[in-house]
């Protein structure tokens, strides 16, 4: 394997690092969720680290945004089983990180656009 392989594994990177940290000094945050309202998660953020934060520095659009949309990969000229073998690889990793995920809400890490229960994995995917 490469690694933008291994670095796309979350749920594996996740889980070795729970075991040498505590689940609340985390705080996951999608990017999809970062590139939505910067502002809330920093806000967000202030009030779990019980500190008073700037955030409206953080207001209008992320910076380094990488402006071109790439084609969706089923777009691609990908041999059909190639397609499937890529697809369940991460059907598996997104399952771990889910997973990762569940129990470490459950042990207080912040997930920043969430509103789920803690342990939610239907939530959380």
């Amino acid at each position: 394997y490469d690694d933008w392989l291994w670095t796309s594994m979350y749920g594996r990177h996740l889980m070795e690092w729970l075991l040498f940290f505590k689940p609340s000094q985390f705080y996951v945050i999608p990017m999809h969720t970062y590139m939505g309202d910067r502002v809330e998660i920093c806000r967000d953020l202030a009030t779990r680290l019980s500190r008073r934060m700037p955030c409206e520095i953080l207001l209008g659009p992320a910076k380094g945004v990488h402006p071109h949309k790439y084609p969706d990969l089923q777009d691609e000229a990908i041999e059909a089983s190639t397609l499937k073998g890529y697809e369940e690889l991460f059907r598996v990793e997104n399952e771990i990180l889910v997973e990762q995920l569940a129990l470490a809400s459950q042990a207080g890490a912040g997930m920043a656009g969430y509103s789920g229960e803690p342990g939610d994995k239907e939530a959380i995917r």
